[in-house]
């Protein structure tokens, strides 16, 4: 879109937020169970053993192991952390947990420990140095996340991971399909994937044997012993299961991990296996030529000519979407050097308070609330509450942006931006949220639904007034989902929206552009 400004902006109250994260529903436990695990060891025990809620294979805590630290999922249930020389979790042999086919999974945090071996899991037969079988996760000691199977023969079959990231939850998936074998050796060759926080870091055709004899070990590795490779952090979580999860149920695990009650990842380069919801994907409407999504190296790129982006229609059936809610998605330059130095049409976005349709013109065009973030190369950025009308005509009042600040730093255009807009509700009073976080660095703006209201000229007024009503009416009938501009392609990783709480800010303070100084109050969240 390119919005011009409404001399009225300025009549309207902002904040600029540092926000933490929303608490989220607890979703997690019935999408892993929903799945059928063989066994799950949720190590939220307040002492031994690690209990397995599936099938009472249960592990034994030794060493340097305390229960109790903060769980990675979302809920109450805590979760298991690591001296990192000692600690560990045995569960005793079991061919149940050394199928052919199999997936691991499991969230680690990783406290330190760089120039180590450190395995969260481990099942592994390696004490004949010519007979490797088992598999492995690991954080590598280059500080990469790895996944290991034994091929029966001298040496390991890896797939790679993207760079661990110290004190950061992350959700491991290592999944094998056998195609072919057993071999003469009792080697297995077949499709292997590994992926990390729902999208897929890897995958290649590569040999595995399992373990027949040694303990699946939990916290560290060298299970032929009594232990080495130990892990110095947390582990959450542990599932095993006897069959190969595809990308749709991993990327519904780390969803529903952060209360997500739609998800939608783009991580298969064909265009299948998004996620469960990326089935809803559809152009939207807008006053010039369609963008072209494609899929390379496990994203969505949005762009082409015209003002518009994309829409998932109706994502969350039967959801509550007059409670707390918030729409999340990760965004990137895909070319660095697109990033602007001065204002221009290039920027990231969400779209949401939009009434179905996807017409560039009317009857079926519809206007909305869009939020974005724009971040200069000079280390500066923009943030951004606007109005799409159903106009088709953009001359005629059709983009206004009521509410923006440029004055937040400490955010680079080079890598990932992760942004959230949070609604408190859909009334007058409730807020909308937007905050942008890279690293340590986390900005955000905010205005009531009144205030944003007030703000806008005739006729935009009447239009948004008429948007808002049928989304009150049926909520689960809005339009969620991306921006693009004609002037640069933006990457999405994921969209998700998130029934939540909203979280109060950690520090606050007021700008009141001009007279006006509205000030909405904070709906109280049970």
């Amino acid at each position: 879109m390119t919005p011009n400004m409404n001399p009225r902006s300025l009549l309207i109250a902002l904040t600029l937020l540092a926000l933490g994260a929303p608490a989220v529903a607890t979703t997690y436990l019935n999408e892993v169970l929903s799945d059928a695990p063989a066994s799950y060891w949720r190590l939220g025990d307040t002492g031994s053993p690690a209990v397995d809620h599936i099938a009472a294979r249960n592990g034994v805590y030794s060493g340097g192991v305390t229960p109790g630290a903060p769980g990675m999922v979302g809920d109450s249930n805590t979760a298991t952390s690591f001296n990192g020389t000692t600690g560990k979790i045995d569960v005793p042999f079991n061919a149940a947990l050394n199928t052919n086919a199999f997936t691991i999974e499991a969230w680690a945090n990783v406290a330190g420990g760089s120039g180590l071996f450190r395995s969260p899991v481990t099942s592994r037969d390696g004490s004949n140095i010519n007979d490797d079988r088992g598999y492995i996760l690991y954080a590598a000691a280059d500080n990469t996340w790895q996944f290991w199977t034994g091929p029966g023969v001298a040496a390991w079959d890896i797939l790679p991971g993207p760079a661990v990231v110290i004190g950061q939850n992350t959700h491991l998936v290592g999944t094998f399909t056998p195609t072919s074998g057993p071999d003469a050796n009792g080697t297995l060759t077949g499709t292997k994937s590994f992926y990390v926080n729902g999208m897929l870091a890897s995958t290649a055709t590569q040999r595995y044997e399992a373990n027949q004899v040694q303990p699946f070990r939990i916290g560290a590795g060298a299970t032929e012993g009594a232990g080495a490779f130990h892990m110095n952090g947390s582990v959450d979580e542990v599932a095993y299961y006897n069959t190969a999860l595809n990308a749709n149920a991993v990327a519904d695990h780390y969803g529903a991990s952060k209360g997500n009650l739609f998800f939608a990842a783009f991580n298969n380069p064909g265009g299948v296996g998004l996620g469960s919801d990326a089935s809803k994907l559809v152009n939207a409407g807008q006053t010039g030529a369609f963008p072209t999504p494609t899929n390379p190296d496990s994203v969505l790129v949005l762009g082409g000519s015209g003002s518009g982006g994309q829409v998932f229609i109706a994502p969350v059936s039967g959801a509550d979407l007059t409670k707390p809610f918030t729409i999340s998605t990760q965004a990137f330059y895909v070319n660095p050097a697109d990033a602007p130095p001065v204002e221009q049409n290039k920027y990231f976005g969400l779209v949401a308070l939009q009434r179905q349709g996807t017409a560039a013109t009317d009857p079926q065009r519809r206007g909305g609330v869009f939020a974005q973030f724009q971040q200069f190369t000079t280390g500066t950025g923009r943030f951004r509450f606007g109005f799409q009308t159903d106009s088709p005509d953009a001359s005629s009042d059709a983009f206004l942006v009521p509410v923006s600040v440029d004055i937040v730093t400490g955010f680079s255009a080079t890598g990932n931006f992760n942004l959230d807009w949070n609604f408190t509700g859909l009334e007058d009073s409730d807020l909308m949220i937007f905050t942008a976080s890279q690293g340590t660095s986390s900005f955000g703006i905010q205005t009531s639904i009144l205030a944003f209201r007030n703000a806008l000229s005739l006729p935009a007024r009447d239009s948004f007034d008429l948007m808002l009503a049928e989304v009150r009416a049926n909520p689960t009938s809005m339009n969620i989902g991306f921006l693009s501009t004609a002037a640069v392609t933006e990457g999405y990783r994921f969209l998700a929206i998130s029934g939540s709480a909203i979280p109060e800010p950690a520090s606050a303070s007021l700008l009141v552009l001009g007279a006006m100084g509205l000030l909405a109050r904070r709906r109280k969240v049970a």
